[in-house]
């Protein structure tokens, strides 16, 4: 593992780069890991390593405002996304053995729904794997959420004339949430990667304009969707929808046993195997 960085506009994104061990005979096809809504890198845990070990490049960062990167907390976009990608596939052309003739994006939850509306945007990215996409944000809150949710934007304005990060909201997301698992819960409890609070200022980039469906009727790439038994943060249903809109190829598969967080819960292995062989045949074998 290679810890790397690049800069966004003024701010220092942080991540790290995994390849396989030992000599690389010769450059491997990248694959950027985009993670969710107030997360982190960290909660990407060892999968990584486990698409690595397959004999591929993987950059894992947090975004601006997140994890480790610099930035101000918890903002997140389409552009700020997009400005980080691009960051990162140019911080990657110092890097010997890694070919960015090939990419695929991997995204987790609404990073997910991120990686498909960001990789028509990119060059050479070849595929998308989007683990629990979020269809739209308001279609997970309930009805006093959204109401509460707008109260706040409403009243956000004004406080911005006192504030420049203006009022923030409690993530209603907590690690119970994310995981069937025990073993897995405390294990996020104790590296909390999770922030507790979303900027209101968020609302119009993700609660008005993001629109999963909308990106995936746009997305022609192979895509690979994948929906977890047990999910109480993103709706199977909603996930399916984005995986219905998707016009070319495409996977789907249900993680049996598993929470929303799939690649740090019980079944990670089996997230990781199926997601190799979906990259083994849309990733490596495609042409540069």
């Amino acid at each position: 593992m290679k810890r790397v960085e690049w800069s966004v506009h003024g701010d220092v994104v942080r991540g790290a780069l995994f390849t396989p061990p030992g000599k690389i005979p010769r450059p491997l096809p990248l694959v950027l890991l985009i993670h969710g809504l107030s997360s982190s890198r960290v909660e990407f845990y060892d999968f990584p390593e486990k698409l690595a070990a397959s004999g591929l490049a993987v950059l894992s960062f947090s975004y601006r405002g997140h994890g480790d990167s610099d930035g101000e907390r918890g903002i997140l976009s389409k552009e700020r996304v997009r400005e980080d990608c691009e960051g990162a596939l140019e911080a990657m052309r110092s890097e010997y053995g890694v070919d960015l003739e090939r990419v695929a994006l991997v995204g987790h939850s609404t990073g997910g729904t991120l990686a498909i509306c960001t990789a028509p945007h990119l060059p050479n990215v070849k595929c998308v794997v989007a683990m629990a996409p979020v269809a739209r944000l308001k279609d997970e809150m309930n009805t006093f959420e959204f109401a509460g949710y707008n109260f706040m934007r409403a009243l956000n304005g004004p406080a911005r004339l006192f504030s420049k990060t203006g009022l923030k909201v409690p993530y209603k997301v907590d690690y119970h949430r994310l995981y069937a698992s025990r073993a897995a819960v405390e294990r996020a409890e104790k590296d909390g990667f999770l922030q507790e609070l979303i900027p209101v200022k968020n609302y119009k980039p993700l609660v008005r304009d993001l629109d999963g469906v909308a990106c995936a009727g746009n997305l022609r790439l192979p895509t690979f969707v994948l929906v977890a038994q047990y999910d109480i943060v993103v709706g199977k249903y909603n996930s399916r929808r984005v995986f219905d809109a998707l016009p070319g190829p495409k996977k789907f598969v249900e993680v049996p046993r598993s929470g929303h967080s799939m690649v740090g819960d019980a079944r990670s292995d089996f997230v990781a195997a199926h997601v190799n062989e979906f990259l083994a045949e849309h990733l490596k074998g495609a042409a540069a």
